[in-house]
């Protein structure tokens, strides 16, 4: 039996300058479920909201409908495309520096 999602997303919507990028208004929202064990890819062309939508999953900005769950114990973690290293050498010095608490569920 599958596990429940550890975050969806139901009904997403979000507007931005004057135009919908997931959504709208002649449309349910976009319904999005994670998995405990899932990974997440998406491809498209520059402008399609990719970020965006990394960003609305990780509550940098919020959506403009839709009902966002997370499973209690979930630590959501999004890594910029040119993330700010703060004085790190390398990727990998700033990753391994992080925050060791340990989570549940990461997405």
């Amino acid at each position: 039996m599958a596990q429940p999602p550890i975050l969806s997303w139901e009904g997403l919507g979000l507007q931005q300058g004057g135009r919908w990028l997931f959504g709208g208004p002649d449309t349910d929202g976009l319904d999005l479920h994670i998995g405990p064990r899932d990974r997440l890819a998406l491809i498209g062309r520059n402008g399609a909201g990719k970020t965006t939508l990394f960003r609305l999953i990780n509550q940098q900005i919020e959506a403009d409908r839709g009902l966002r769950k997370v499973k209690p114990g979930t630590r959501i973690v999004l890594l910029e495309q040119e993330p700010n290293l703060g004085g790190f050498d390398t990727l990998m010095d700033w990753a391994v520096a992080g925050d060791h608490a340990p989570a549940e569920h990461e997405v």
